[in-house]
């Protein structure tokens, strides 16, 4: 074999790292006579870009116990592997040896530390360190600060973000606009989603798949089908991620002919269906009469095996569950062999729900004694069916239940808790959970008022708060309680 410089060495074990072939960049790397800076960050930037952070760190440690000092290059590198992981403490450690080191300033340490501090959901530090570099012509930089505001909820501050980077003539990458992209959905912002897909095509990314899948997400959540549907048609590769995209969005907005005539045409053209196709699919079902049509694409699962996976028997239990066709919904439920509480959740729903709440209960139990918390759903839904019952001892021991096991409140549980107390003739505790209720809504205080009626304590009705309230629903002729003519045999 030829002999290899250093420079040659260092080529080869960055285009085996850079390729993924990270196997052979390490055997390169071994065999190397000498290893510099250059060396060490190529093999560190290797195994933090595919997510082995662990290893990232360990040749980092190593290389410092080797006496080579890390190169901006190398302190990048890892604080990619911090960001990946949302390794916020690592990622603290590096900014501390960046500032030991004096890199601080350095225009891709500090891309680094803005993406790594955004990603770990410190959108603060990461504006300041961002307010802190002077020249900010870097579009990774831009990208990053975009990027942390769009995952971390701050959807107005994204679209800003990314109209002050392109007020500066930075031009935004393939990365930049599918960021900007979901900021947009996530805040309903179709006009200027409209304005980024401008500059998507006269950026030349209108062709990009990750860019084209981004824009039929926005438009889908926004609401503009017609666009996002468009956007699909021009793409070259049928793209399943795409296809999924689109059929939630019709589904969302409610038009689930259309979804399942999506459906039909992704398979017509031959695009691979994965797991996540499914869900989307039979929500269009969930409402339903169309029980033959649920079942033939039921049969379709089986036969590609997808029933495996808990996404999609999951989702099959919740369609049946609303189809009242509980048989097949316990079904499915019994053949999965790995259940989660969204499993529990849709079925015991799915019986309250028809009416079977001695079935709602005895699968609640079954639940707890499989070590499964339950969620809000549950518990209002068990708590519901106490009530229909009037088994108050039941109802008081799964609140018990809930206060021990510490699971958090929500105003959906406290309307069940004063619900179930309420039809099971307890008004005074039924009142105590009301005044307890930091918040209250509508449903509330009708739960207490028609508590209160049921149990002939009408004098109740003449506090001045319940009073007004009564007046109002009256009036407002919502759901045919007959509030005034009760309270009228009162006064």
């Amino acid at each position: 074999m030829p002999r290899r410089d250093e420079y040659t060495w260092n080529t080869m074990i960055g285009a085996y790292a850079g390729s993924g072939r990270l196997a052979e960049a390490r055997g390169l790397f071994e065999e190397a006579p000498s290893k510099s800076s250059i060396t060490w960050s190529s093999l560190i930037s290797g195994f933090a870009r595919l997510g082995h952070a662990d290893e990232a760190f360990r040749l980092f440690g190593q290389m410092q116990l080797e006496g080579r000092q890390p190169s901006q290059f190398t302190l990048g590198s890892v604080l990619r592997a911090c960001s990946m992981m949302g390794l916020l403490r690592k990622g603290e450690q590096i900014h501390g040896y960046a500032i030991k080191m004096r890199f601080d300033l350095d225009d891709f340490v500090v891309t680094g530390l803005v993406d790594m501090y955004a990603k770990c959901k410190l959108i603060i530090k990461a504006e300041c360190l961002f307010e802190t570099v002077p020249e900010k012509g870097n579009p990774v930089l831009w990208t990053a600060m975009v990027t942390g505001y769009s995952q971390s909820g701050y959807g107005f501050k994204a679209m800003k973000c990314f109209r002050d980077m392109r007020s500066k003539g930075i031009q935004p990458n393939q990365y930049t606009f599918p960021s900007v992209l979901t900021a947009c959905g996530a805040v309903s912002a179709s006009d200027f989603g409209a304005q980024v897909h401008c500059s998507i095509v006269q950026s030349g990314f209108g062709t990009s798949s990750f860019v084209q899948s981004a824009l039929i997400d926005m438009y889908s959540k926004c609401g503009n089908l017609g666009n996002a549907k468009i956007v699909l048609e021009t793409m070259e590769i049928d793209d399943v991620v795409s296809w999924n995209t689109i059929i939630v969005g019709f589904v969302r907005h409610g038009f689930k002919e259309e979804a399942l005539s999506l459906f039909k045409q992704m398979r017509e053209n031959d695009v691979k269906i994965d797991h996540f196709t499914y869900p989307s699919v039979l929500n269009s079902f969930a409402s339903s009469e169309d029980s033959q049509t649920a079942k033939s694409i039921h049969c379709m699962i089986i036969k590609t095996g997808f029933e495996a996976y808990k996404l999609v028997s999951n989702a099959l239990i919740d369609m049946y569950a609303k189809q009242s066709s509980m048989d097949l919904a316990f079904k499915v439920f019994g053949n999965m062999l790995d259940r989660d509480v969204i499993s529990w959740t849709s079925l015991i729903t799915g019986y309250a729900f028809n009416g079977s709440y001695e079935e709602a209960i005895r699968l609640y139990c079954n639940m707890r004694i499989s070590g499964i918390d339950p969620d809000e759903i549950v518990l209002s839904n068990i708590l519901s069916s106490c009530g229909e019952l009037t088994v108050l001892e039941l109802g008081q021991q799964f609140h018990a239940d809930f206060i021990k096991s510490g699971l958090s409140s929500s105003l959906s549980v406290d309307n069940s808790l004063v619900t179930m107390y309420a039809k099971c003739g307890n008004i005074e505790a039924a009142k105590l959970i009301f005044d307890a209720m930091e918040n209250r809504n509508v449903i509330s205080w009708t739960a207490l008022i028609v508590g209160y009626a049921q149990n002939e304590a009408m004098s109740i009705l003449l506090e001045p708060s319940l009073y007004v309230f009564c007046r109002y629903r009256e009036l407002s002729d919502d759901g045919g309680l007959d509030f005034g003519s009760r309270i009228g045999a009162v006064e």
